[in-house]
Protein backbone atom coordinates (compact mmCIF):
# COMPACT_ATOMS: atom_id res chain seq x y z
CA UNK A 1 0.00 0.00 0.00
CA UNK A 2 1.44 3.43 -0.68
CA UNK A 3 0.93 6.16 1.05
CA UNK A 4 0.10 9.42 -0.25
CA UNK A 5 2.49 12.34 0.02
CA UNK A 6 1.45 15.12 2.55
CA UNK A 7 0.85 18.28 0.10
CA UNK A 8 0.43 20.67 3.17
CA UNK A 9 4.61 20.08 3.94
CA UNK A 10 6.98 21.29 1.54
CA UNK A 11 9.47 18.60 0.57
CA UNK A 12 12.94 18.72 2.10
CA UNK A 13 15.76 19.41 -0.10
CA UNK A 14 18.96 20.11 0.18
CA UNK A 15 22.21 22.25 -1.23
CA UNK A 16 23.63 21.06 -4.85
CA UNK A 17 26.12 18.73 -4.96
CA UNK A 18 28.98 19.57 -7.51
CA UNK A 19 28.68 17.77 -10.28
CA UNK A 20 31.29 16.48 -12.85
CA UNK A 21 31.65 15.96 -16.88
CA UNK A 22 31.27 12.41 -17.07
CA UNK A 23 34.57 10.63 -18.81
CA UNK A 24 33.68 10.01 -22.46
CA UNK A 25 35.70 6.89 -24.64
CA UNK A 26 38.18 8.23 -27.20
CA UNK A 27 39.62 6.44 -30.26
CA UNK A 28 41.28 6.73 -33.43
CA UNK A 29 39.91 5.06 -36.14
CA UNK A 30 41.67 3.10 -38.69
CA UNK A 31 40.62 5.98 -41.40
CA UNK A 32 42.24 8.68 -39.54
CA UNK A 33 39.02 10.03 -37.61
CA UNK A 34 38.57 10.26 -34.43
CA UNK A 35 35.66 8.83 -32.50
CA UNK A 36 34.36 9.90 -28.64
CA UNK A 37 31.73 7.48 -27.04
CA UNK A 38 29.56 8.12 -24.04
CA UNK A 39 26.55 5.53 -23.62
CA UNK A 40 23.59 5.92 -21.49
CA UNK A 41 20.06 6.95 -20.94
CA UNK A 42 16.79 5.08 -20.78
CA UNK A 43 15.77 5.32 -24.67
CA UNK A 44 16.95 3.72 -27.67
CA UNK A 45 17.84 7.26 -29.64
CA UNK A 46 21.51 8.25 -30.33
CA UNK A 47 23.19 11.27 -31.38
CA UNK A 48 25.73 11.73 -33.56
CA UNK A 49 27.59 15.03 -34.55
CA UNK A 50 30.54 15.04 -37.16
CA UNK A 51 33.07 17.64 -36.03
CA UNK A 52 35.28 19.03 -39.46
CA UNK A 53 37.94 21.62 -39.26
CA UNK A 54 37.39 24.21 -41.65
CA UNK A 55 34.50 27.08 -41.20
CA UNK A 56 34.28 30.64 -42.61
CA UNK A 57 37.26 31.31 -41.95
CA UNK A 58 38.93 29.04 -43.66
CA UNK A 59 36.59 29.32 -46.77
CA UNK A 60 34.09 32.55 -47.08
CA UNK A 61 30.93 33.96 -44.85
CA UNK A 62 28.74 33.40 -48.62
CA UNK A 63 29.54 29.48 -48.41
CA UNK A 64 29.40 29.33 -44.57
CA UNK A 65 25.95 31.09 -45.53
CA UNK A 66 25.14 27.96 -48.30
CA UNK A 67 26.85 24.76 -47.93
CA UNK A 68 25.03 23.58 -44.55
CA UNK A 69 22.18 23.84 -46.44
CA UNK A 70 23.12 22.70 -49.96
CA UNK A 71 24.44 19.80 -48.12
CA UNK A 72 21.07 17.96 -48.20
CA UNK A 73 20.11 19.30 -51.80
CA UNK A 74 20.73 16.01 -53.59
CA UNK A 75 23.57 13.82 -54.52
CA UNK A 76 23.91 11.47 -57.99
CA UNK A 77 21.54 8.74 -56.60
CA UNK A 78 19.14 10.93 -54.98
CA UNK A 79 17.38 14.27 -55.61
CA UNK A 80 16.57 16.64 -51.89
CA UNK A 81 13.11 15.39 -52.07
CA UNK A 82 14.25 11.45 -51.74
CA UNK A 83 17.03 12.50 -49.15
CA UNK A 84 14.00 14.75 -46.94
CA UNK A 85 11.61 11.75 -47.37
CA UNK A 86 14.25 9.33 -46.34
CA UNK A 87 15.00 11.23 -43.57
CA UNK A 88 11.82 12.05 -42.57
CA UNK A 89 10.79 8.56 -42.90
CA UNK A 90 13.78 6.50 -40.36
CA UNK A 91 12.90 9.15 -37.61
CA UNK A 92 16.04 11.06 -38.30
CA UNK A 93 16.44 14.42 -37.08
CA UNK A 94 19.39 16.35 -39.41
CA UNK A 95 21.03 19.76 -38.36
CA UNK A 96 24.04 20.64 -40.64
CA UNK A 97 25.80 24.49 -39.28
CA UNK A 98 28.91 26.15 -40.56
CA UNK A 99 31.08 28.13 -37.36
CA UNK A 100 34.40 30.24 -37.99
CA UNK A 101 36.49 27.59 -37.88
CA UNK A 102 34.38 24.11 -38.24
CA UNK A 103 31.74 22.46 -40.02
CA UNK A 104 29.39 20.10 -38.19
CA UNK A 105 27.25 17.49 -39.30
CA UNK A 106 24.76 16.44 -36.49
CA UNK A 107 21.98 13.70 -37.07
CA UNK A 108 19.45 12.57 -34.22
CA UNK A 109 18.41 9.01 -34.75
CA UNK A 110 16.32 5.88 -33.85
CA UNK A 111 18.93 3.08 -32.43
CA UNK A 112 16.74 0.57 -34.41
CA UNK A 113 16.81 2.64 -37.95
CA UNK A 114 20.97 4.06 -37.40
CA UNK A 115 22.39 1.78 -40.00
CA UNK A 116 20.08 3.59 -43.18
CA UNK A 117 20.28 7.19 -41.78
CA UNK A 118 24.20 6.71 -41.44
CA UNK A 119 23.84 4.77 -44.68
CA UNK A 120 21.90 7.97 -46.21
CA UNK A 121 24.78 10.63 -44.77
CA UNK A 122 27.94 8.38 -46.02
CA UNK A 123 26.00 9.40 -49.46
CA UNK A 124 25.72 12.83 -48.73
CA UNK A 125 29.56 13.26 -47.56
CA UNK A 126 30.55 10.95 -50.71
CA UNK A 127 28.44 12.46 -53.48
CA UNK A 128 26.53 15.68 -52.63
CA UNK A 129 25.76 17.14 -56.01
CA UNK A 130 25.79 20.91 -55.46
CA UNK A 131 22.32 21.29 -57.90
CA UNK A 132 22.97 24.59 -59.95
CA UNK A 133 19.04 24.66 -59.59
CA UNK A 134 18.97 24.47 -55.77
CA UNK A 135 21.77 26.43 -55.86
CA UNK A 136 19.72 29.85 -57.07
CA UNK A 137 16.93 29.34 -54.86
CA UNK A 138 19.18 29.07 -52.09
CA UNK A 139 20.63 31.89 -52.84
CA UNK A 140 17.59 33.23 -52.71
CA UNK A 141 16.59 32.14 -49.59
CA UNK A 142 19.68 33.52 -48.03
CA UNK A 143 19.55 37.20 -49.56
CA UNK A 144 16.45 37.76 -48.11
CA UNK A 145 17.36 36.26 -44.68
CA UNK A 146 20.39 38.42 -44.90
CA UNK A 147 17.67 41.05 -45.95
CA UNK A 148 15.70 40.81 -43.25
CA UNK A 149 18.22 40.93 -40.59
CA UNK A 150 20.07 44.04 -42.09
CA UNK A 151 16.56 45.45 -41.12
CA UNK A 152 17.06 44.81 -37.24
CA UNK A 153 18.24 47.15 -35.04
CA UNK A 154 19.89 44.60 -32.97
CA UNK A 155 21.42 42.68 -35.59
CA UNK A 156 22.98 46.06 -37.12
CA UNK A 157 23.96 47.50 -33.86
CA UNK A 158 25.66 43.70 -33.32
CA UNK A 159 27.51 44.22 -36.13
CA UNK A 160 28.81 47.46 -35.47
CA UNK A 161 30.22 46.39 -31.96
CA UNK A 162 31.91 43.13 -33.24
CA UNK A 163 33.46 45.12 -35.61
CA UNK A 164 34.82 47.34 -32.93
CA UNK A 165 35.92 44.54 -30.14
CA UNK A 166 37.47 42.59 -33.14
CA UNK A 167 38.87 44.34 -36.05
CA UNK A 168 37.02 46.24 -38.94
CA UNK A 169 38.94 43.78 -41.15
CA UNK A 170 38.45 40.30 -38.84
CA UNK A 171 36.73 37.44 -40.53
CA UNK A 172 33.76 37.39 -38.15
CA UNK A 173 32.88 41.37 -38.28
CA UNK A 174 32.72 40.89 -42.37
CA UNK A 175 28.95 41.83 -43.31
CA UNK A 176 27.88 39.60 -46.25
CA UNK A 177 26.79 41.13 -49.42
CA UNK A 178 24.47 40.14 -52.01
CA UNK A 179 26.86 40.55 -54.37
CA UNK A 180 28.89 37.99 -52.87
CA UNK A 181 25.96 35.45 -52.50
CA UNK A 182 25.63 35.61 -55.63
CA UNK A 183 29.09 34.88 -57.03
CA UNK A 184 29.47 31.17 -55.31
CA UNK A 185 28.83 28.53 -57.95
CA UNK A 186 28.60 24.76 -57.33
CA UNK A 187 32.10 24.43 -57.87
CA UNK A 188 33.25 26.42 -55.05
CA UNK A 189 30.55 24.37 -53.15
CA UNK A 190 32.32 21.11 -54.40
CA UNK A 191 35.63 22.29 -53.84
CA UNK A 192 35.01 23.08 -50.19
CA UNK A 193 33.41 19.72 -49.44
CA UNK A 194 36.34 17.99 -50.85
CA UNK A 195 38.66 20.03 -48.71
CA UNK A 196 37.06 19.90 -45.35
CA UNK A 197 35.19 16.07 -45.85
CA UNK A 198 38.47 13.71 -45.19
CA UNK A 199 38.65 10.97 -42.27
CA UNK A 200 41.99 12.82 -40.69
CA UNK A 201 39.68 15.80 -40.75
CA UNK A 202 37.08 14.61 -38.43
CA UNK A 203 35.98 14.39 -34.96
CA UNK A 204 32.38 12.05 -34.69
CA UNK A 205 31.06 12.34 -31.38
CA UNK A 206 28.63 9.94 -30.27
CA UNK A 207 25.87 9.86 -26.97
CA UNK A 208 22.90 7.80 -26.26
CA UNK A 209 21.78 4.48 -25.41
CA UNK A 210 24.21 2.60 -27.42
CA UNK A 211 24.29 -0.70 -28.42
CA UNK A 212 27.10 -2.72 -31.03
CA UNK A 213 24.53 -2.01 -33.88
CA UNK A 214 24.71 1.82 -33.76
CA UNK A 215 28.47 1.50 -32.92
CA UNK A 216 28.97 -0.90 -35.84
CA UNK A 217 26.86 1.82 -38.34
CA UNK A 218 29.18 4.81 -36.88
CA UNK A 219 32.30 2.60 -37.70
CA UNK A 220 30.89 1.92 -41.42
CA UNK A 221 30.24 5.74 -42.21
CA UNK A 222 33.52 6.89 -41.01
CA UNK A 223 34.87 3.93 -43.13
CA UNK A 224 33.49 5.71 -46.39
CA UNK A 225 35.08 8.89 -45.71
CA UNK A 226 38.27 9.30 -47.82
CA UNK A 227 41.72 9.50 -46.24
CA UNK A 228 43.88 12.90 -45.97
CA UNK A 229 46.89 14.33 -44.46
CA UNK A 230 45.11 15.14 -41.67
CA UNK A 231 43.36 18.13 -40.09
CA UNK A 232 42.89 21.29 -41.69
CA UNK A 233 44.59 24.04 -40.62
CA UNK A 234 42.75 26.57 -38.93
CA UNK A 235 42.73 30.47 -39.90
CA UNK A 236 43.26 31.78 -36.32
CA UNK A 237 43.08 35.60 -36.48
CA UNK A 238 43.48 37.14 -32.64
CA UNK A 239 40.77 40.47 -32.18
CA UNK A 240 42.47 43.20 -32.69
CA UNK A 241 40.07 45.85 -30.75
CA UNK A 242 39.47 49.35 -32.10
CA UNK A 243 39.52 52.47 -29.66
CA UNK A 244 37.00 52.65 -27.29
CA UNK A 245 34.13 54.73 -28.67
CA UNK A 246 30.38 54.90 -29.36
CA UNK A 247 28.99 54.43 -32.66
CA UNK A 248 25.67 55.52 -34.21
CA UNK A 249 23.76 53.44 -37.06
CA UNK A 250 21.10 55.35 -38.56
CA UNK A 251 17.88 53.41 -39.41
CA UNK A 252 15.20 55.90 -40.36
CA UNK A 253 12.25 53.24 -41.09
CA UNK A 254 13.07 52.01 -37.19
CA UNK A 255 10.56 51.96 -34.42
CA UNK A 256 13.11 51.45 -31.62
CA UNK A 257 16.99 51.32 -30.62
CA UNK A 258 19.13 48.35 -30.83
CA UNK A 259 21.98 48.82 -28.21
CA UNK A 260 24.81 46.76 -28.26
CA UNK A 261 27.93 47.13 -25.84
CA UNK A 262 31.13 45.13 -25.85
CA UNK A 263 34.28 44.63 -23.64
CA UNK A 264 37.46 42.77 -24.59
CA UNK A 265 37.65 39.67 -22.59
CA UNK A 266 40.75 37.27 -22.18
CA UNK A 267 40.98 33.93 -23.27
CA UNK A 268 39.01 31.04 -22.09
CA UNK A 269 42.64 29.11 -20.94
CA UNK A 270 43.47 32.28 -18.59
CA UNK A 271 42.73 31.89 -14.77
CA UNK A 272 40.18 35.04 -14.54
CA UNK A 273 37.99 33.27 -17.33
CA UNK A 274 35.53 31.67 -15.44
CA UNK A 275 35.20 34.61 -12.21
CA UNK A 276 34.75 36.74 -15.19
CA UNK A 277 31.60 34.40 -16.79
CA UNK A 278 30.43 34.56 -13.50
CA UNK A 279 30.53 38.31 -12.96
CA UNK A 280 29.09 38.74 -16.29
CA UNK A 281 26.26 36.22 -15.06
CA UNK A 282 25.61 38.33 -12.28
CA UNK A 283 25.64 41.50 -14.58
CA UNK A 284 22.78 40.37 -17.12
CA UNK A 285 23.09 36.88 -17.98
CA UNK A 286 19.55 35.53 -15.85
CA UNK A 287 15.81 36.62 -15.36
CA UNK A 288 17.60 37.88 -11.47
CA UNK A 289 20.52 39.52 -12.92
CA UNK A 290 21.17 43.42 -11.95
CA UNK A 291 20.63 44.58 -15.93
CA UNK A 292 17.63 43.15 -15.64
CA UNK A 293 16.70 44.50 -11.90
CA UNK A 294 17.66 47.69 -13.03
CA UNK A 295 16.48 48.43 -16.67
CA UNK A 296 13.66 46.30 -17.01
CA UNK A 297 11.92 46.30 -13.39
CA UNK A 298 13.08 49.55 -11.83
CA UNK A 299 13.71 52.27 -14.81
CA UNK A 300 11.12 50.24 -17.65
CA UNK A 301 13.70 51.20 -20.41
CA UNK A 302 13.84 47.99 -21.60
CA UNK A 303 11.72 44.72 -22.25
CA UNK A 304 14.80 42.80 -21.75
CA UNK A 305 18.60 42.95 -21.63
CA UNK A 306 21.13 40.43 -21.40
CA UNK A 307 25.26 40.18 -21.11
CA UNK A 308 27.18 37.47 -22.19
CA UNK A 309 31.10 36.38 -22.47
CA UNK A 310 31.48 35.10 -25.72
CA UNK A 311 34.87 32.76 -25.93
CA UNK A 312 36.43 31.57 -29.37
CA UNK A 313 39.77 30.59 -30.84
CA UNK A 314 40.74 33.89 -32.28
CA UNK A 315 39.74 36.26 -28.98
CA UNK A 316 36.68 36.52 -25.90
CA UNK A 317 34.58 39.78 -25.53
CA UNK A 318 32.03 40.54 -23.39
CA UNK A 319 28.76 41.43 -25.12
CA UNK A 320 25.31 43.61 -23.26
CA UNK A 321 22.61 43.67 -25.76
CA UNK A 322 19.06 45.24 -25.42
CA UNK A 323 16.36 47.15 -27.42
CA UNK A 324 14.62 50.22 -26.10
CA UNK A 325 12.77 53.78 -27.49
CA UNK A 326 15.26 55.94 -29.06
CA UNK A 327 15.07 58.96 -25.88
CA UNK A 328 16.26 56.14 -23.58
CA UNK A 329 19.06 54.82 -25.15
CA UNK A 330 21.97 57.36 -23.40
CA UNK A 331 19.91 56.26 -19.93
CA UNK A 332 20.32 52.60 -21.05
CA UNK A 333 23.97 53.32 -21.29
CA UNK A 334 24.79 55.16 -18.25
CA UNK A 335 22.87 52.41 -16.38
CA UNK A 336 24.93 49.94 -17.99
CA UNK A 337 28.31 51.95 -16.88
CA UNK A 338 26.89 52.27 -13.21
CA UNK A 339 26.09 48.69 -12.82
CA UNK A 340 29.45 47.52 -13.90
CA UNK A 341 31.00 50.05 -11.07
CA UNK A 342 28.32 48.80 -8.91
CA UNK A 343 28.64 45.04 -9.42
CA UNK A 344 32.52 45.78 -8.07
CA UNK A 345 31.99 48.10 -5.47
CA UNK A 346 28.40 46.15 -3.88
CA UNK A 347 28.91 42.55 -5.32
CA UNK A 348 26.20 40.30 -4.75
CA UNK A 349 25.78 38.89 -1.13
CA UNK A 350 22.67 37.09 1.16
CA UNK A 351 19.77 36.04 -1.09
CA UNK A 352 21.05 37.55 -4.44
CA UNK A 353 24.23 35.36 -4.04
CA UNK A 354 21.59 32.28 -3.78
CA UNK A 355 20.33 32.71 -6.72
CA UNK A 356 22.80 33.79 -8.66
CA UNK A 357 24.75 30.11 -7.16
CA UNK A 358 21.21 28.33 -7.98
CA UNK A 359 21.52 29.37 -11.36
CA UNK A 360 24.53 28.40 -12.31
CA UNK A 361 24.45 24.98 -10.85
CA UNK A 362 21.11 24.09 -12.73
CA UNK A 363 22.20 25.94 -15.48
CA UNK A 364 25.18 22.69 -15.62
CA UNK A 365 23.05 19.85 -14.32
CA UNK A 366 20.96 20.63 -17.15
CA UNK A 367 24.04 20.62 -19.96
CA UNK A 368 24.59 16.82 -19.00
CA UNK A 369 21.57 15.40 -17.61
CA UNK A 370 21.69 13.68 -20.81
CA UNK A 371 23.76 11.45 -23.11
CA UNK A 372 23.53 13.93 -25.67
CA UNK A 373 24.62 17.20 -23.32
CA UNK A 374 27.19 15.16 -21.92
CA UNK A 375 28.60 14.57 -25.60
CA UNK A 376 27.69 18.40 -26.56
CA UNK A 377 30.38 19.48 -23.85
CA UNK A 378 32.90 17.71 -25.52
CA UNK A 379 31.87 18.90 -28.73
CA UNK A 380 31.87 22.60 -27.69
CA UNK A 381 35.11 21.84 -25.91
CA UNK A 382 37.14 21.05 -29.58
CA UNK A 383 34.63 23.51 -31.45
CA UNK A 384 35.43 27.07 -29.01
CA UNK A 385 38.61 25.45 -27.68
CA UNK A 386 37.74 24.63 -23.97
CA UNK A 387 40.42 23.65 -21.83
CA UNK A 388 40.65 20.38 -20.52
CA UNK A 389 38.91 20.37 -16.97
CA UNK A 390 36.96 23.52 -17.81
CA UNK A 391 33.29 22.48 -16.68
CA UNK A 392 34.85 20.58 -13.24
CA UNK A 393 36.97 23.91 -12.57
CA UNK A 394 34.00 25.62 -12.96
CA UNK A 395 31.94 23.55 -10.51
CA UNK A 396 34.23 24.08 -8.22
CA UNK A 397 34.28 27.63 -8.63
CA UNK A 398 30.49 27.97 -8.35
CA UNK A 399 30.63 25.77 -4.96
CA UNK A 400 32.92 28.12 -3.53
CA UNK A 401 31.82 31.28 -4.78
CA UNK A 402 32.48 34.72 -2.77
CA UNK A 403 31.43 37.89 -3.29
CA UNK A 404 35.27 38.45 -3.45
CA UNK A 405 35.73 36.82 -6.43
CA UNK A 406 32.89 38.74 -8.33
CA UNK A 407 33.97 42.04 -7.39
CA UNK A 408 37.21 41.48 -8.41
CA UNK A 409 36.95 40.16 -11.73
CA UNK A 410 33.93 43.07 -12.26
CA UNK A 411 37.04 45.62 -11.22
CA UNK A 412 39.58 44.35 -13.49
CA UNK A 413 37.37 43.63 -16.98
CA UNK A 414 34.09 45.35 -16.39
CA UNK A 415 35.40 48.59 -16.58
CA UNK A 416 32.84 51.57 -18.26
CA UNK A 417 35.83 53.20 -19.70
CA UNK A 418 36.53 49.87 -21.79
CA UNK A 419 33.05 50.13 -23.71
CA UNK A 420 32.77 50.26 -27.57
CA UNK A 421 29.05 51.00 -28.03
CA UNK A 422 26.59 50.66 -30.93
CA UNK A 423 23.62 52.29 -31.06
CA UNK A 424 21.34 51.30 -34.35
CA UNK A 425 17.98 53.80 -34.39
CA UNK A 426 16.40 56.64 -36.24
CA UNK A 427 17.71 59.42 -35.09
Amino acid sequence: MTTKPDRTKAPATEPFRPCHLPEIEHMRHAGGATLHIFSGGSEAVSVLTLVFGGGASESSSALRELYPTMLAEGTSSLSSADIADRMDFYGARPAFRMTDHFTTLQIWMLNRNADPILGLLADILADASFPDDKLARTKLIAKSRLAIGREKVSVRAAESATAMIAGADHPSAHVLTDAEIDAVTSADLADLHSRIRGAGNCHAYLGGLLDSDVTMAVRHLLDSLPCCNGEMPLNIKPFNAEPPRTVHISMPRSVQAGLCVALPAIPRCHPDYLPLRIAVMALGGYFGSRLMSNLREKEGITYGISSYLNGSLDGSAVYIAAQCASDKVDLAVEQIAAEMINLADKPPVSDEMERLRLNLSTTALAAIDTPAGVIGQYVTERTVGLPEGYFDRQQELVSNLTPEIIADAARRYLRPELMRTAIASAE
